[in-house]
């Protein structure tokens, strides 16, 4: 196994974390992304609103149902070439 990027001498240093992305980089590789501290608990923040506001827009009818699924598409694109271009730091500090 080959693990890279930060490392803590002890789990409670974490704080809290917060798994961002996980994909199959060859056979038997996986890639995993993930933010701890302050950038984790910015994720799950933003996880949890966009759940809350996903829950909200089904029961929406038509049009602007599709509305609020064509942002929430953009919105994803725009956060994983953030994330993408950001490195190990997708999220802003605090």
């Amino acid at each position: 196994m080959y693990i890279s990027g930060t490392h803590i001498t002890n789990t409670r240093d974490a704080k809290a974390f917060a798994l961002l992305s996980e994909e199959g980089i060859a056979k038997g590789v996986r890639r995993i992304t993930a933010v701890t501290a302050g950038c984790a608990t910015q994720a799950m923040e933003l996880a949890s609103s966009i759940d809350s506001d996903i829950n909200e827009a089904s029961q929406l009818e038509g049009a602007l149902l599709e509305k609020v699924s064509s942002f929430y598409h953009f919105l994803g694109i725009q956060l994983e070439g953030a994330r993408r271009s950001r490195g190990a730091d997708p999220l802003p500090s605090a």
